[in-house]
């Protein structure tokens, strides 16, 4: 290990996936909710309206105990450097940090909807919702902020946390069902709303206790000592950076509409087909580092990052920062066969056609592994693209078959009643794009080049997929860019594998006597035994020295495991 008396740390090798990775950055860490519910609820049926109102309050405390860095993390340039003990740089926690903190807050809400039925065709449902969240409050008041992100050299002690966007969450909702043809085989549904969410817990995992000087980081450069981390950082200050919330949050919401038409073909058989779309505003997301140098505007439109400007906040090194200023736009479409049980067959089926694009898919940390943490640069949309959980197709279907009963009562007894389900998913893969390598962008991250995308050279997109595990991608289709610039590559330019999947299983039960049964039961997993690879884990391009890395392209790891097959045998009496 890197720290004595804690688990191996991180290592973080141009041209392989990081040992340890996120996970054995965040140990050890420890986090308990407490959630106590008060809340009261009421219908009233008057004529043709049905009116139900309610209200509550959830006080929910957090505790969390987060020894980020604690383990230590080490960045090597090359496998070479790697072999020869040669780190480029290191982080580790201050050991003198305080990582524990006691969260309390407050949601209130309240609710009042009337579902009129206008004729024994339609119905219509009309809602409001009030919902909010309290500013958290920590237990020993320690809670620091950088209020002012280009002018506070030092961050403010004390609450508030954030300025609280919540108290105005009024959200309506409005849906209704209507049969066109008042036979009851058909029903058209649709429905609109406005969702909000609320800023709670999720949002302190990180940020609730990277800011100093409750909690400080050490960064080093220069070819740090390896392996003793706590030796090289011996004698060092901690570095002014910090991890935090937007003081300025805005509320994050999304706007719901969906319609759907739904018909029975037969007493059993059900087709069903929608349409649904959402708008994301004010979404959470990540920046890796808010505090870059300050941009100069091109006249091709591009933003430069000159290598001697000074930075946003010259008080400060790199400035995490978790803001509400992100967008998501998605719309689909879906179509659904569903036959319930009859002579001894069921089935079911289902086919999506769908598009999401946002600016950031995760809200606090990387959650996917198709994309880093978004570039920092003055317009959030230039890192617009397709989300990275993206899926534009999508099949999944099952059946059941129950064997027929035999006559004979020794065949019934061997061969009747065997059950055969079966399970099958098709889909094609996630985005992503691959990424420079290093921070040729000059942003001042302090570590990788956190989603620093390449030059385009034609063709991009799906013209440089290869296929196969060993280079999935073409890593000539991409350039580095100049120094002090982003790439040209969108995000989510490529796509990674589709996966197929096909689930079997049969089930007997052999009655012995009346007080005596024997259940046999066998399930296949994969029974084509498909190769289902991830997204390439070498997506890093070029070395610091502008090299191109070998592994550029390469998977190295499957999405599914390989056929597996288990019998079970149960005997009951």
């Amino acid at each position: 290990s890197f720290v004595q008396g804690q688990p191996l740390g991180t290592l973080t090798v141009t041209g392989l996936s990081d040992f340890g990775g996120f996970q054995a950055r965040a140990r050890p860490r420890r986090f308990v909710l407490n959630s106590l519910q008060l809340s009261g609820h009421m219908s009233w049926w008057l004529g043709r309206h049905t009116v139900k109102a309610g209200a509550g309050m959830d006080r929910v405390r957090f505790y969390q105990d987060s020894d980020l860095s604690a383990v230590g993390s080490y960045t090597f340039n090359s496998v070479e450097n790697l072999l020869l003990g040669v780190a480029s740089n290191a982080e580790v926690m201050d050991p003198s940090s305080d990582t524990q903190r006691l969260w309390t807050y407050y949601q209130p809400y309240f609710y009042v909807q009337d579902e009129v039925k206008l004729s024994q065709r339609l119905s219509v449902s009309l809602g409001l919702r009030w919902e909010a969240a309290s500013t958290p409050q920590e237990a020993d008041g320690k809670i620091s902020v950088l209020r002012d992100l280009y002018r506070d050299t030092e961050p403010t002690l004390g609450g508030p946390l954030f300025t609280n966007p919540s108290w105005d969450n009024f959200a309506p909702r409005a849906s209704l069902a209507w049969d066109p043809t008042g036979k009851g085989r058909t029903v058209v549904r649709a429905g609109a709303g406005i969702f909000y969410d609320l800023i709670g817990s999720r949002e302190l995992l990180i940020a609730g206790v990277r800011t100093p000087p409750f909690f400080n980081r050490i960064l080093i450069f220069g070819r740090p000592g390896f392996p003793d981390i706590l030796k090289a950082a011996a004698g060092r200050n901690p570095s002014a950076s910090i991890d935090g919330l937007d003081y300025g949050l805005q509320q994050p919401y999304v706007g719901r509409w969906q319609l759907n038409l739904e018909h029975r073909l037969a007493p059993e058989t059900v087709v069903r087909l929608g349409y649904s779309g959402m708008r994301g505003i004010h979404l959470m997301g990540q920046l890796g580092n808010f505090n870059t140098p300050v941009p100069e505007r091109q006249a091709d439109g591009r933003w430069f990052f000159p290598a001697d400007a000074p930075r946003l906040n010259p008080a400060f090194s790199r400035v995490g920062l978790r803001r509400s200023q992100f967008n998501s736009f998605y719309q689909g479409v879906t179509a659904s066969l569903e036959r319930r049980l009859r002579n001894n067959v069921r089935f079911q089926a289902k086919y999506s056609f769908s598009k999401s694009i946002d600016e950031s898919s995760s809200p606090t940390f990387n959650d996917f592994e198709a994309s880093d943490q978004i570039p920092t640069t003055p317009d959030y949309r230039a890192n617009r693209g397709l989300s990275d959980f993206d899926v534009r197709h999508l099949f999944a279907g099952s059946f059941s078959y129950l064997l027929p009963t035999l006559e004979s009562s020794r065949a019934r007894w061997l061969l009747g009643g065997w059950e055969l389900h079966g399970l099958t998913q098709i889909q094609s893969g996630n985005p992503f794009a691959p990424s420079v390598g290093f921070d040729q962008a000059r942003l001042l991250t302090g570590f990788g080049d956190t989603g620093q995308r390449p030059d385009a050279i034609a063709p991009a997109g799906s013209a440089a997929i290869l296929g196969g595990p060993d280079q999935y991608f073409d890593p000539n289709a991409f350039g580095l860019p100049e120094a002090g610039y982003l790439g040209t590559l969108g995000r989510g330019t490529l796509r990674g594998p589709g996966m197929f999947t096909l689930d079997l299983a049969v089930h007997k039960a052999f009655r012995v006597t009346e007080r005596q049964t024997i259940r046999l039961r066998g399930e296949f997993f994969n029974v084509t035994n498909e190769s289902n690879f991830q997204i390439p884990s070498g997506q890093e391009l070029f070395t610091e020295q502008g090299t191109r890395v070998g592994s550029a392209g390469r998977i190295t790891s499957t999405a599914t495991p390989a056929r597996q097959i288990q019998v079970a045998v149960r005997y009951e009496f």
